[in-house]
């Protein structure tokens, strides 16, 4: 962002000291091409955040997920080992 600062501060100046338009000009694609750049990497940051959002509300799907079942196994468990002990017991 500082360069685009610059550049608009320095296409500022050549108008002031009416320049060519041609000098004019190359600093205006100067200052399209970094503000080009600017939003190509603020697009690609955008689709990364997206990205990992989704990958997290995955992961806490999975997460629920295995702990429900893990709940549901552990209840298995004992109530497989109360069957068992009440067969030895009885």
């Amino acid at each position: 962002m500082y360069q685009t600062y610059a550049a608009l501060t320095a296409a500022k100046r050549l108008v002031g000291e009416r320049r060519p338009t041609n000098a004019v000009l190359k600093q205006l694609e100067a200052i399209e091409q970094s503000l080009d750049a600017a939003y190509t990497e603020a697009s690609v940051q955008e689709v990364a955040l997206y990205d990992l959002a989704r990958m997290a509300q995955a992961l806490r799907h999975a997460y629920d997920r295995l702990d429900s079942e893990a709940e549901t196994a552990y209840e298995a468990g004992w109530a497989a080992a109360r069957t068992i002990n009440t067969q030895f017991s009885g």
